[in-house]
This record gives structure tokens, sequence and C-alpha cells, in this order.
């Protein structure tokens, strides 16, 4: 009931909200409700992840690693900014508060899929992460906001009639992206890895994987929206991200479940891969840039 009330009062703040932006700022009412809601949920996240981090930084005397937490959300934010200001569709860039409302948007969809790593992998960025202090989580949620962050900035590549072209071009890649996750997951267990046995070696492997996976996806998200049966097909540019997923479950199960306790051969060769799975995101993304068509 109480969850019924809150979203009542969120939704009721978003229609007033949405009557303002129509009124002041000449936005279209679905315009001022993505602005509202997105506002919402990006003050919602933020304040979360400043106050964990703080207090559990302060309480175990970890200054370094609160410097980290702090940073670590302007990676997304920077990224944003410097994408809607130079290439984003031709109504968007120079224009203040739609910049401002694709920014909040693209926080919101931070937190969309932060939450969503929970619901497809069960890993939690707050009792991982920002509560557990666990170093191989700490390692992957970078991973994760890097890629997450990437595919929605690449959503943003291009022109389009509006912010609904946004969330299916960048929906259709982050959904990807989870899926793949589940799947990588579900065939090697290395969540458990990350969470429950502390393996820095996983969480490095797996944070690269997310990279590596958000460029191709960010890539084949982006471009000029022409109709959405064409933003389906020219997401399908993409495919390259299914052998690195691939690549990840054969090398987890194949050559690191073989390796068993030896740790300084664990190491080395995490770096190599995950060195692997980076080159091979940024190789891919150089070879679909002349021929990614758009949404």
């Amino acid at each position: 009931m109480a969850i019924v009330k809150k979203v009542g009062y969120v939704l009721l703040f978003c229609i007033f909200f949405a009557r303002f932006a129509w009124e002041i700022l000449y936005f279209s009412i679905g315009e001022g409700v993505v602005l509202g809601l997105s506002g919402y949920l990006s003050v919602v996240f933020i304040v979360g992840w400043y106050r964990k981090a703080h207090r559990v930084t302060v309480f175990f005397e970890q200054a370094q690693l609160r410097l980290y937490f702090y940073l670590l959300p302007c990676i997304p934010v920077f990224l944003y900014f410097i994408t809607l200001n130079t290439v984003a569709s031709w109504d968007v860039i120079g224009e203040f508060f739609y910049v401002l409302m694709y920014l909040l948007l693209g926080i919101a969809w931070l937190w969309a899929s932060l939450n969503g790593m929970l619901l497809f992998w069960s890993f939690s960025y707050e009792d991982d992460v920002l509560m557990g202090r666990n170093k191989a989580a700490i390692v992957a949620v970078t991973g994760a906001i890097i890629g997450s962050s990437l595919i929605y900035a690449g959503a943003n590549i291009g022109d389009g009639p509006g912010w609904w072209t946004v969330v299916i071009a960048g929906g259709l890649g982050t959904l990807t992206w989870l899926l793949l996750g589940a799947l990588i997951d579900k065939l090697t267990a290395v969540i458990e890895s990350i969470t429950m046995e502390h393996d820095v070696n996983s969480g490095l492997r797996f944070g690269a994987y997310l990279v590596g996976s958000g460029l191709i996806l960010a890539v084949a998200s982006s471009g000029d929206w022409t109709s959405l049966l064409a933003t389906v097909g020219e997401f399908f540019v993409g495919w390259p991200v299914i052998p690195l997923a691939l690549l990840m479950i054969v090398l987890e199960r194949r050559l690191f479940g073989a390796i068993g306790d030896e740790p300084e051969k664990q190491k080395q060769l995490s770096v190599i891969v995950a060195v692997c799975y980076l080159l091979y995101g940024i190789l891919v993304c150089l070879l679909m840039l002349p021929t990614s068509g758009g949404r």
C-alpha cells in the first residue's frame, strides 16, 4: 500500500511538472513528464549513492575508497554531457533545457540499469558494492556503469523526432546487454565468484566484458531515426557482441575453471583477457562506425 501511495505521489508530481514545463519551457506534455520523472529518479539515485558511500567509508576510515565512490558517477555524467553537446540530435545541441532533460534521463537510465542488474544477475550495487566494500564487486560495477552509460550515450547519437527514439534504441541495447550478462552468469556463475568469493580477477574480467559489449551495443544503438522497423533491423549490426559473450563463457568454463587455485597465474591471465575484451570492443566499434546507418 505504501508503494502504491508513493508511486501515486510521483505521478502527481510529474503531471504538475509537465504542466509547468509546457507553459514555461514550451515542452510537450510527454517531454515534461520525462523531465520530471527523470529528475526525481536522478535525485533518488544520486542522494542514495553518495549518502551510503559516505557513511560506510567514513565509518571504516577509507578516504581513498570514498573519493573513488564520489568520482565514479561523474564518469557517465561527463560522457552524457559531451555526447549531448556534440553529436546528439540537431534540436538538442545547444539547447540548455533539452540537454538537461536528456542528462537527467541518462542518470535515471543508469539507476534503471543498475537495478536491472539486481533483477537479471542478482548483483546489488548497494549491498555488494557500497555496503559490502567488496573489491571484486567494485571493479565489476565500474565496468557496468561505464558499459551502461556507453549504450545510453550511443542511443543519443544522431537525429530523431523525440525522447522516445532514444528510449527505444537505448532500450534495445541495454536489454541485450542485461540478457547476455545473465546468460554468462547462468553458464559460468561469475556473479557468485564476485559477490560470494570476492574474486577480484572475476570482477576484472566481467567488468572488462561489460565495457567491451557496451561499446559494441552503443554503436548498434546510434544513428538517425527513420522508423521502428529500421531501428530493429539496424540494431543487428551489433551482432559481434554475441561472439564476445560466447568467448567469455568458453574462457570462464574451460580456461579459468581449469586453472584452479593458482593466484598469480589467474591474475596474469585475467589482465590479458580483460585487455582483449576491451580491444575487441574498440576494434568492432571502429569497423562498425562507417556502416552503422542509424536508428
